[in-house]
């Protein structure tokens, strides 16, 4: 995907600067006009049950699936959709790159006898989207297919398996695959969770993930001194519709849990994160557009930061993977607030098991810990045909990115089993088959002149890895197959 353009919508800087609220006394008065348990022992369990942590406020209203964003599938990945995307506005060229990618790697795994005759090899494209990469790629391995032996031989070993946790986005990518149904396969999976016991699991082959990271949920960290505090999010309704929110309630049979914060919030109620998540999926159920209008407009939402120590698995991620001291020693995190996902993790373990010999291509926008701890770049992102002021207006309706911390994925990828074999631009793509995409040959393919050079001067990144396949040579050029 190609975030860097979009149709009417606009993305929002983040304030770098907060208001800390500390533990032992804003969120001691908080919990006191909510009546809720202020215990040592209970109160992590009450945070958790009661607010959004920022993670969970990004992926309920981009992946809930009768809510969210690509939950419901509501996205539009067309040329005058939500966002531009590369497989969609550089079509079908960028398909054709990573599909010569794919054959370079099938022929070095045969010429090494690391795919015997009984093997498959496998493109496994995660986050498939609404599959128009996929058909791209398909198309043009069959065309070429026709004139070329070693391409029908190819095919003759290709499977194709789309990955998604979105089953309705999982389905229409299957559908427009639809004529490569016997070559392709498709797998429901959130790959940010244990995978578990899999049916495709040690494959041979290639995996791609094309702006698939960006759009993990994400904790915000706010650092001072040696500390570090977490987000929380809290949806605030305006008392002036209780009376509908409790009517709402009623005839769903549903229990309602509010509590007054007029001495520090004035017109506005707090709503606890459960009974936020029942109004959204009562209202998105009855389809009444009138009164998910009314509550979007009439809902606000406040920021708190609290010790990342009363949440306890955050807290051992950023000590045990994002602030070693090897880190600490070179970057000054005291006054930065920073977006990390723990689910790097949990995702290239999974990548590891499905992968037994091959390649994982991560193709997104992001970079080193320096351009992350750049105060002046801007590294959460909204999308949306609409204009909206920040991530907090109109959920569920918009694209919410981050940029991808790629020095973190190198250092845990090499961690589970992993082997870093390629970090740099996203140019790389064309630039290791040496091909020219600003010839004659490549403006013909129903792309613009323009389309190209956003390719070329565009600074997303591409990270490789290695599992197994040491004696491989990366990367072989066509000429020197």
């Amino acid at each position: 995907m190609c975030r860097g353009t979009k149709h009417g919508g606009r993305s929002v800087k983040f304030m770098n600067r907060y208001n800390l609220l500390k533990f032992d006394n804003q969120l001691q008065a908080l919990f006191r006009e909510l009546n809720l348990s202020s215990n040592n022992t209970s109160i992590s369990d009450t945070l958790i049950d009661y607010f959004f942590t920022y993670y969970e406020y990004v992926d309920y209203v981009l992946y809930n699936p009768h809510f969210g964003f690509y939950g419901r599938a509501k996205v539009d990945f067309s040329n005058v959709g939500d966002f531009i995307t590369f497989p969609s506005n550089f079509s079908p060229i960028y398909g054709e790159l990573l599909a010569n990618h794919a054959f370079n790697l099938w022929v070095e795994m045969k010429k090494h006898r690391i795919l015997n005759k009984q093997d498959k090899f496998y493109i496994v494209d995660i986050g498939s989207g609404d599959g128009s990469l996929a058909l791209n790629l398909m198309n043009f391995i069959a065309t070429k297919a026709d004139s070329c032996d070693d391409f029908r031989l190819f095919l003759d070993d290709l499977r194709y398996l789309i990955v998604d946790r979105s089953k309705l986005l999982l389905d229409t990518a299957y559908k427009k695959c639809k004529k490569f149904e016997h070559i392709i396969d498709s797998l429901e999976l959130d790959i940010t969770k244990p995978m578990g016991k899999c049916s495709f699991s040690e494959l041979k082959g290639i995996i791609f993930c094309n702006e698939l990271i960006d759009n993990f949920p994400y904790h915000k960290i706010y650092f001072i001194n040696d500390e570090f505090y977490i987000s929380l999010v809290l949806p605030l309704i305006r008392k002036e519709i209780i009376g509908i929110l409790k009517d709402i309630f009623s005839k769903s049979g549903k229990e309602m849990n509010l509590s007054s914060m007029s001495s520090s919030l004035g017109s506005y109620t707090f709503l606890t994160k459960e009974n936020y998540k029942i109004l959204m999926q009562i209202l998105y159920s009855n389809h009444d557009s009138k009164l998910i209008s009314l509550f979007q407009k009439n809902t606000i939402w406040k920021e708190l930061f609290v010790s990342t120590e009363y949440f306890p698995p955050v807290h051992n991620f950023l000590q045990d993977y994002f602030l070693k001291d090897s880190i600490r020693s070179l970057y000054s995190f005291s006054g930065k607030v920073v977006f990390v996902s723990p689910d790097y993790l949990e995702f290239l373990k999974n990548t590891d098991k499905i992968l037994s010999n091959g390649y994982l291509y991560i193709i997104d926008y992001g970079g080193d810990y320096q351009y992350l701890f750049d105060d002046l770049i801007e590294h959460r992102r909204i999308y949306s045909k609409q204009i909206v002021e920040d991530e907090f207006h109109s959920p569920g309706n918009v694209d919410i990115t981050f940029d991808v911390n790629f020095s973190l994925l190198d250092e845990i990828g090499q961690l589970v089993g992993f082997n870093k074999v390629h970090y740099g631009l996203q140019r790389f793509l064309s630039d290791s088959l040496n091909l020219d995409l600003r010839s004659d040959n490549y403006k013909k393919k129903f792309v613009s002149e323009n389309d190209i050079e956003t390719f070329y001067k565009t600074d997303f990144k591409l990270l490789v890895h290695r599992k197994g396949c040491e004696k491989l040579k990366f990367f072989v050029k066509p000429n020197e197959l």
